[in-house]
Protein backbone atom coordinates (compact mmCIF):
# COMPACT_ATOMS: atom_id res chain seq x y z
CA UNK A 1 0.00 0.00 0.00
CA UNK A 2 1.23 3.46 -1.36
CA UNK A 3 2.17 5.80 2.11
CA UNK A 4 -0.81 8.63 3.03
CA UNK A 5 0.50 11.55 2.21
CA UNK A 6 0.28 14.68 5.24
CA UNK A 7 -0.75 17.95 4.92
CA UNK A 8 -0.39 19.98 7.53
CA UNK A 9 -3.42 22.68 8.10
CA UNK A 10 -3.95 25.10 5.94
CA UNK A 11 -5.14 29.01 6.22
CA UNK A 12 -5.03 28.83 10.10
CA UNK A 13 -3.55 32.80 9.84
CA UNK A 14 -6.46 33.39 7.62
CA UNK A 15 -9.62 32.82 10.73
CA UNK A 16 -8.09 34.78 13.08
CA UNK A 17 -5.85 37.60 11.33
CA UNK A 18 -2.41 38.58 12.52
CA UNK A 19 -1.77 41.88 14.59
CA UNK A 20 -1.34 44.85 12.52
CA UNK A 21 1.93 45.67 12.17
CA UNK A 22 1.03 49.20 13.68
CA UNK A 23 -0.09 47.93 16.71
CA UNK A 24 2.38 49.31 19.27
CA UNK A 25 4.85 46.39 21.02
CA UNK A 26 3.83 46.56 24.50
CA UNK A 27 -0.13 45.82 22.95
CA UNK A 28 1.23 42.51 20.79
CA UNK A 29 3.65 41.63 23.81
CA UNK A 30 0.30 40.93 25.67
CA UNK A 31 -1.28 39.64 23.65
CA UNK A 32 1.32 37.38 23.02
CA UNK A 33 1.17 37.01 27.05
CA UNK A 34 -2.07 35.84 27.30
CA UNK A 35 -1.88 33.44 24.16
CA UNK A 36 0.74 31.75 26.57
CA UNK A 37 -0.98 31.62 29.61
CA UNK A 38 -4.04 30.56 27.50
CA UNK A 39 -2.40 27.32 26.16
CA UNK A 40 -1.09 26.61 29.36
CA UNK A 41 -4.70 26.93 31.37
CA UNK A 42 -5.82 24.60 28.36
CA UNK A 43 -3.37 21.64 28.25
CA UNK A 44 -3.57 22.00 32.32
CA UNK A 45 -7.46 21.88 32.05
CA UNK A 46 -7.68 18.84 29.53
CA UNK A 47 -5.06 16.79 31.31
CA UNK A 48 -7.19 17.47 34.86
CA UNK A 49 -10.16 16.21 33.60
CA UNK A 50 -9.10 12.93 31.93
CA UNK A 51 -7.40 12.17 35.39
CA UNK A 52 -10.89 12.79 36.88
CA UNK A 53 -12.38 10.83 34.08
CA UNK A 54 -14.49 13.95 32.92
CA UNK A 55 -13.74 14.25 29.56
CA UNK A 56 -16.38 13.21 27.03
CA UNK A 57 -16.44 11.36 23.73
CA UNK A 58 -14.64 13.46 21.37
CA UNK A 59 -16.56 14.34 17.76
CA UNK A 60 -16.32 15.85 14.76
CA UNK A 61 -18.08 19.28 13.79
CA UNK A 62 -17.78 18.64 9.90
CA UNK A 63 -18.25 22.18 8.21
CA UNK A 64 -18.73 22.43 4.23
CA UNK A 65 -15.90 22.88 2.50
CA UNK A 66 -15.67 23.35 -1.96
CA UNK A 67 -14.07 22.09 -4.49
CA UNK A 68 -12.69 23.96 -7.73
CA UNK A 69 -10.11 23.08 -10.26
CA UNK A 70 -9.12 19.68 -9.15
CA UNK A 71 -8.34 21.63 -5.22
CA UNK A 72 -10.44 20.52 -2.62
CA UNK A 73 -10.49 22.73 0.49
CA UNK A 74 -11.97 20.34 4.04
CA UNK A 75 -13.18 22.31 7.03
CA UNK A 76 -14.02 20.89 10.07
CA UNK A 77 -13.20 20.60 14.31
CA UNK A 78 -12.42 18.23 16.91
CA UNK A 79 -14.53 19.08 20.27
CA UNK A 80 -15.31 17.27 23.31
CA UNK A 81 -19.41 16.04 22.73
CA UNK A 82 -20.73 18.72 25.23
CA UNK A 83 -24.38 17.23 23.97
CA UNK A 84 -25.58 20.65 23.29
CA UNK A 85 -29.68 20.20 23.46
CA UNK A 86 -31.89 20.68 20.11
CA UNK A 87 -34.03 23.98 20.35
CA UNK A 88 -37.61 22.64 21.12
CA UNK A 89 -40.93 24.42 21.72
CA UNK A 90 -41.55 26.46 24.62
CA UNK A 91 -38.26 26.25 25.21
CA UNK A 92 -37.21 28.92 28.15
CA UNK A 93 -34.72 31.41 29.41
CA UNK A 94 -32.69 28.54 31.56
CA UNK A 95 -32.57 26.03 28.51
CA UNK A 96 -31.27 29.00 26.19
CA UNK A 97 -28.63 30.20 28.84
CA UNK A 98 -27.42 26.30 29.13
CA UNK A 99 -27.27 25.97 25.16
CA UNK A 100 -25.19 29.16 24.62
CA UNK A 101 -22.84 27.90 27.01
CA UNK A 102 -22.36 24.52 26.22
CA UNK A 103 -22.27 25.92 22.60
CA UNK A 104 -19.27 28.50 23.53
CA UNK A 105 -17.56 26.80 26.26
CA UNK A 106 -16.04 24.38 24.13
CA UNK A 107 -12.93 21.71 24.56
CA UNK A 108 -11.10 21.50 21.67
CA UNK A 109 -8.59 18.26 20.99
CA UNK A 110 -5.99 20.55 19.39
CA UNK A 111 -2.95 19.13 17.84
CA UNK A 112 -5.10 15.59 16.93
CA UNK A 113 -4.13 13.73 13.95
CA UNK A 114 -7.26 13.31 11.46
CA UNK A 115 -7.49 10.84 8.52
CA UNK A 116 -9.50 12.49 5.29
CA UNK A 117 -10.72 10.27 2.72
CA UNK A 118 -12.35 10.75 -0.71
CA UNK A 119 -12.75 7.37 -2.74
CA UNK A 120 -9.44 6.10 -3.33
CA UNK A 121 -7.29 9.15 -2.09
CA UNK A 122 -6.49 9.49 1.79
CA UNK A 123 -4.28 12.19 3.22
CA UNK A 124 -3.29 12.61 6.92
CA UNK A 125 -3.17 15.37 8.88
CA UNK A 126 -2.75 17.18 12.19
CA UNK A 127 -5.10 19.74 14.12
CA UNK A 128 -4.17 23.12 14.48
CA UNK A 129 -3.92 24.54 18.53
CA UNK A 130 -8.11 24.82 18.46
CA UNK A 131 -8.63 21.99 16.50
CA UNK A 132 -9.87 23.03 13.15
CA UNK A 133 -8.77 21.04 9.94
CA UNK A 134 -8.69 23.42 7.34
CA UNK A 135 -6.49 21.48 4.52
CA UNK A 136 -6.05 21.98 1.08
CA UNK A 137 -5.78 18.60 -0.92
CA UNK A 138 -5.15 18.25 -4.41
CA UNK A 139 -7.43 15.86 -6.52
CA UNK A 140 -6.25 13.23 -9.17
CA UNK A 141 -10.33 12.63 -10.29
CA UNK A 142 -12.92 15.15 -11.59
CA UNK A 143 -16.12 14.76 -9.93
CA UNK A 144 -19.01 16.19 -10.92
CA UNK A 145 -20.18 18.86 -9.73
CA UNK A 146 -22.32 19.41 -6.99
CA UNK A 147 -21.77 18.26 -3.03
CA UNK A 148 -19.83 15.36 -2.20
CA UNK A 149 -19.07 13.97 1.14
CA UNK A 150 -15.75 13.46 2.61
CA UNK A 151 -14.59 10.77 5.25
CA UNK A 152 -12.83 12.04 8.34
CA UNK A 153 -11.53 9.93 11.26
CA UNK A 154 -10.02 11.51 14.27
CA UNK A 155 -6.79 8.62 15.09
CA UNK A 156 -6.28 6.54 18.26
CA UNK A 157 -10.01 7.85 18.96
CA UNK A 158 -13.55 6.62 18.26
CA UNK A 159 -14.90 9.53 16.38
CA UNK A 160 -16.06 9.62 12.61
CA UNK A 161 -17.50 12.34 10.37
CA UNK A 162 -18.63 13.03 6.96
CA UNK A 163 -18.04 16.57 5.39
CA UNK A 164 -19.62 17.54 2.37
CA UNK A 165 -17.75 19.39 -0.69
CA UNK A 166 -19.07 21.36 -2.96
CA UNK A 167 -17.20 20.75 -6.42
CA UNK A 168 -18.27 24.27 -8.06
CA UNK A 169 -19.11 24.09 -11.13
CA UNK A 170 -16.54 25.87 -13.70
CA UNK A 171 -19.29 26.94 -16.18
CA UNK A 172 -20.94 28.71 -13.33
CA UNK A 173 -21.63 32.26 -14.67
CA UNK A 174 -20.53 33.58 -11.12
CA UNK A 175 -19.90 32.88 -7.36
CA UNK A 176 -21.68 34.46 -4.35
CA UNK A 177 -20.05 35.38 -1.35
CA UNK A 178 -22.45 36.78 1.41
CA UNK A 179 -22.43 38.13 4.69
CA UNK A 180 -24.78 37.09 7.81
CA UNK A 181 -25.40 39.32 10.31
CA UNK A 182 -27.36 42.03 9.25
CA UNK A 183 -27.39 41.35 5.56
CA UNK A 184 -28.90 38.05 5.79
CA UNK A 185 -30.59 37.78 9.07
CA UNK A 186 -31.24 40.76 11.39
CA UNK A 187 -28.89 40.60 14.15
CA UNK A 188 -28.81 44.36 15.18
CA UNK A 189 -24.96 44.35 15.21
CA UNK A 190 -24.85 48.27 15.73
CA UNK A 191 -26.37 47.32 19.51
CA UNK A 192 -24.22 45.31 21.47
CA UNK A 193 -27.32 44.36 23.95
CA UNK A 194 -29.51 43.36 20.97
CA UNK A 195 -26.48 41.66 19.37
CA UNK A 196 -25.66 39.55 22.43
CA UNK A 197 -29.42 38.40 22.71
CA UNK A 198 -29.54 37.36 19.43
CA UNK A 199 -26.08 35.15 20.17
CA UNK A 200 -26.84 33.90 23.19
CA UNK A 201 -30.44 33.70 24.32
CA UNK A 202 -32.14 32.43 20.51
CA UNK A 203 -32.44 29.48 18.45
CA UNK A 204 -32.90 28.64 15.29
CA UNK A 205 -36.33 28.75 15.17
CA UNK A 206 -36.68 32.50 16.52
CA UNK A 207 -34.14 34.10 14.22
CA UNK A 208 -35.40 35.60 10.92
CA UNK A 209 -33.77 35.97 7.93
CA UNK A 210 -34.93 40.05 6.29
CA UNK A 211 -37.83 40.01 4.25
CA UNK A 212 -36.94 38.42 1.23
CA UNK A 213 -33.33 37.44 1.62
CA UNK A 214 -34.47 33.76 1.25
CA UNK A 215 -35.70 34.53 -2.42
CA UNK A 216 -33.11 36.93 -3.37
CA UNK A 217 -30.47 34.19 -2.62
CA UNK A 218 -32.39 31.53 -4.41
CA UNK A 219 -32.35 33.80 -6.95
CA UNK A 220 -28.98 34.24 -7.21
CA UNK A 221 -28.13 30.47 -6.66
CA UNK A 222 -30.00 29.44 -9.67
CA UNK A 223 -28.12 27.55 -12.16
CA UNK A 224 -25.55 25.61 -9.94
CA UNK A 225 -24.03 29.07 -8.98
CA UNK A 226 -22.23 28.76 -5.45
CA UNK A 227 -23.21 30.74 -2.53
CA UNK A 228 -20.24 31.13 -0.02
CA UNK A 229 -21.36 32.48 3.78
CA UNK A 230 -18.79 34.83 5.13
CA UNK A 231 -19.30 36.34 8.80
CA UNK A 232 -17.52 37.36 11.87
CA UNK A 233 -19.51 35.41 13.82
CA UNK A 234 -18.00 32.26 15.62
CA UNK A 235 -17.37 28.75 14.30
CA UNK A 236 -19.25 28.02 17.57
CA UNK A 237 -22.37 29.20 15.84
CA UNK A 238 -21.84 26.71 12.66
CA UNK A 239 -24.21 24.36 13.31
CA UNK A 240 -26.92 26.67 15.19
CA UNK A 241 -26.52 29.06 11.15
CA UNK A 242 -26.93 25.81 9.25
CA UNK A 243 -30.01 24.86 10.90
CA UNK A 244 -31.73 28.56 10.94
CA UNK A 245 -30.50 28.42 6.87
CA UNK A 246 -32.16 24.98 6.27
CA UNK A 247 -35.51 25.96 8.30
CA UNK A 248 -35.94 28.82 6.08
CA UNK A 249 -34.45 27.58 2.62
CA UNK A 250 -31.71 30.06 1.86
CA UNK A 251 -29.34 27.99 -0.12
CA UNK A 252 -26.98 25.47 1.11
CA UNK A 253 -23.04 26.80 0.96
CA UNK A 254 -19.57 26.72 2.26
CA UNK A 255 -19.49 28.95 6.07
CA UNK A 256 -16.54 30.85 6.36
CA UNK A 257 -16.27 31.59 10.15
CA UNK A 258 -14.22 32.69 12.91
CA UNK A 259 -12.53 31.66 15.12
CA UNK A 260 -13.18 33.87 18.68
CA UNK A 261 -10.63 33.57 21.44
CA UNK A 262 -7.13 33.90 22.13
CA UNK A 263 -4.33 33.13 19.50
CA UNK A 264 -1.01 33.51 18.38
CA UNK A 265 -2.19 36.36 16.03
CA UNK A 266 -4.10 38.29 18.68
CA UNK A 267 -7.60 38.19 20.32
CA UNK A 268 -11.10 37.85 18.56
CA UNK A 269 -13.65 39.07 18.25
CA UNK A 270 -11.77 42.34 18.82
CA UNK A 271 -9.61 43.74 15.83
CA UNK A 272 -12.40 45.05 13.36
CA UNK A 273 -13.17 42.79 10.25
CA UNK A 274 -9.99 42.23 8.03
CA UNK A 275 -10.34 38.86 8.47
CA UNK A 276 -13.61 38.68 5.54
CA UNK A 277 -10.79 40.70 3.19
CA UNK A 278 -8.26 37.80 3.73
CA UNK A 279 -10.97 35.27 3.55
CA UNK A 280 -12.37 36.78 0.27
CA UNK A 281 -8.38 37.01 -1.51
CA UNK A 282 -8.07 33.13 -0.46
CA UNK A 283 -11.30 32.69 -2.11
CA UNK A 284 -10.96 34.06 -5.27
CA UNK A 285 -7.23 32.68 -5.53
CA UNK A 286 -8.65 29.38 -5.51
CA UNK A 287 -12.80 29.44 -7.48
CA UNK A 288 -11.90 31.07 -10.53
CA UNK A 289 -15.24 33.07 -11.36
CA UNK A 290 -16.39 35.86 -11.34
CA UNK A 291 -18.21 37.23 -7.72
CA UNK A 292 -21.26 39.42 -6.52
CA UNK A 293 -19.84 40.48 -3.04
CA UNK A 294 -23.05 41.26 -0.47
CA UNK A 295 -22.67 42.63 2.38
CA UNK A 296 -24.13 45.58 5.08
CA UNK A 297 -22.74 48.87 5.94
CA UNK A 298 -22.51 47.88 9.67
CA UNK A 299 -19.55 46.00 9.82
CA UNK A 300 -17.27 47.17 7.19
CA UNK A 301 -18.23 45.12 4.41
CA UNK A 302 -18.29 48.19 1.71
CA UNK A 303 -14.18 49.12 2.77
CA UNK A 304 -13.22 45.74 2.44
CA UNK A 305 -15.19 44.60 -0.64
CA UNK A 306 -14.21 47.71 -2.94
CA UNK A 307 -10.12 46.95 -1.48
CA UNK A 308 -11.04 43.53 -3.35
CA UNK A 309 -12.14 44.96 -5.95
CA UNK A 310 -9.20 46.98 -6.66
CA UNK A 311 -7.07 44.45 -6.43
CA UNK A 312 -9.57 42.11 -8.57
CA UNK A 313 -11.39 44.36 -10.98
CA UNK A 314 -11.66 41.79 -13.50
CA UNK A 315 -13.60 39.69 -10.98
CA UNK A 316 -15.90 41.53 -9.05
CA UNK A 317 -19.27 42.26 -11.21
CA UNK A 318 -21.28 44.08 -8.55
CA UNK A 319 -21.04 44.80 -4.63
CA UNK A 320 -24.25 45.16 -2.61
CA UNK A 321 -24.35 47.00 0.58
CA UNK A 322 -27.68 46.68 2.61
CA UNK A 323 -28.11 50.04 4.79
CA UNK A 324 -28.53 49.16 8.36
CA UNK A 325 -28.53 52.78 9.10
CA UNK A 326 -24.61 53.39 9.88
CA UNK A 327 -22.88 54.40 6.47
CA UNK A 328 -20.97 57.75 6.99
CA UNK A 329 -18.10 58.56 4.82
CA UNK A 330 -17.06 55.08 4.60
CA UNK A 331 -19.57 53.64 2.45
CA UNK A 332 -19.40 56.41 0.08
CA UNK A 333 -15.51 56.70 -0.12
CA UNK A 334 -16.04 52.68 -1.09
CA UNK A 335 -18.45 53.92 -3.88
CA UNK A 336 -16.09 55.85 -5.45
CA UNK A 337 -12.95 53.32 -5.24
CA UNK A 338 -15.05 50.20 -6.62
CA UNK A 339 -16.52 52.45 -9.42
CA UNK A 340 -13.04 53.79 -10.17
CA UNK A 341 -11.93 50.33 -11.44
CA UNK A 342 -15.56 49.50 -12.90
CA UNK A 343 -17.23 48.04 -10.15
CA UNK A 344 -21.02 48.94 -9.24
CA UNK A 345 -21.50 49.70 -5.54
CA UNK A 346 -25.17 49.38 -4.73
CA UNK A 347 -26.45 50.77 -1.31
CA UNK A 348 -29.81 49.12 -1.20
CA UNK A 349 -32.62 49.44 1.50
CA UNK A 350 -33.97 45.67 1.14
CA UNK A 351 -33.90 42.67 -0.72
CA UNK A 352 -36.05 44.25 -3.77
CA UNK A 353 -33.93 46.95 -3.94
CA UNK A 354 -30.70 44.88 -3.80
CA UNK A 355 -32.53 42.28 -6.21
CA UNK A 356 -33.75 45.12 -8.98
CA UNK A 357 -30.20 46.38 -8.86
CA UNK A 358 -28.53 43.00 -9.73
CA UNK A 359 -31.50 42.79 -12.31
CA UNK A 360 -30.31 46.13 -14.19
CA UNK A 361 -26.72 44.29 -14.64
CA UNK A 362 -28.99 40.95 -16.07
CA UNK A 363 -27.36 38.73 -13.02
CA UNK A 364 -31.02 37.77 -11.85
CA UNK A 365 -34.34 37.57 -12.79
CA UNK A 366 -35.95 40.30 -10.65
CA UNK A 367 -39.17 38.12 -11.23
CA UNK A 368 -37.91 34.97 -9.42
CA UNK A 369 -37.10 37.55 -5.98
CA UNK A 370 -40.68 39.53 -5.89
Amino acid sequence: MSAVPTVNAAFEEARVGPIPPNVPSLTAALQHGLYRVDRRWGRGYRRLRRRLGLARPPRIAAYRGYAFGGRARVLGRALEDRGVPAPTEGAGLRRALLASWQRYATIELPEAEIEVRWGAQRWQTTLDEEGHLDLVVPLTASPTPGWHRVALSLRHHEADAGADVLVVDEAARFAVVTDIDDTVIDTNVRHPLDRAAALFLTDARTRLPFQGAAALYRALAGRRRPVFYLSSSPWNLYEHLDALFERHALPKGPMLLREWGISRHGLAPLGGHAHKAEKLEQLLSHVALPFVLIGDSGQEDAQHYSAVAERWPDRVLAIVIRDVGVRGRGVEDARARAERVGVPLFVTEDSGAAARALAGLGLLDEAQVS
